[in-house]
């Protein structure tokens, strides 16, 4: 009769087989528990603003279906006419919330998540020539609750995302001119996101 193999072969084996078993796990994309990206974004508010701008995005999920995501970005106005020239916006801050993946496939998944956004907003005047007042700057800081919904696409370690979503107002900003308000980061949102990550 063969003799068993001895003792340090199984071993062998056996560590081998795991170590495969584990890459082919950490390679699905469902045990991808950590991502990071960057993402082109637009806000638009109902009172008036029009953003654009970028955020960097750190998404870590707690289990297949649900996640926590951190984003930092900033975002540039649109410039608004005003009644001594024009005013324009600069907005820096993140946002913090849940994600879920309530439909996936091996290289897809339909998401949506909640979060709370918290951004500092400047607004600039430019006055149109040197005898008109020159339009105030105001700052101070918006504060919006937000859902959204989209879809995530994997090829091995790479992630595209797609969002859209709505917001709604807790405090916001205005920009005035001379005292007459011109635009504000306040009122309903409407947002959209187009990104790229890796897991890690």
């Amino acid at each position: 009769p063969k003799r068993p193999p001895p003792p340090a072969a199984v071993a062998r084996v056996v560590r081998a087989d795991i170590a495969h078993a584990a890459d082919d796990l950490l390679r699905r994309p469902s045990a991808q528990r950590t991502n990071i990206g960057a993402a082109l974004a637009f806000d638009g508010f109902s009172a008036g603003e029009r953003h654009l701008g970028a955020d960097l995005y750190f998404t870590y999920w707690l289990a297949p279906l649900v996640g926590l995501e951190l984003s930092v970005g900033a975002r540039r106005g649109l410039a608004v006419s005003s009644r001594n020239g024009s005013m324009q916006a600069t907005a820096l801050g993140g946002a913090f919330g849940v994600l879920l993946r309530p439909l996936r496939w091996q290289h897809a998944a339909i998401a949506a998540g909640a979060s709370l956004r918290v951004v500092g907003v400047v607004f600039r005047g430019a006055a149109v020539d040197a005898s008109a007042a020159l339009a105030s700057s105001d700052t101070g800081l918006a504060v919006s609750a937000r859902a959204r919904a989209g879809g995530l696409f994997t090829v091995g370690r790479l992630q595209l995302r797609v969002f859209g979503g709505l917001g709604a107002p807790i405090a916001g900003v205005a920009g005035t001119d001379d005292g007459e308000r011109v635009s504000a980061v306040s009122g309903l949102e409407i947002f959209g996101q187009l990104g790229v990550g890796f897991a890690l």
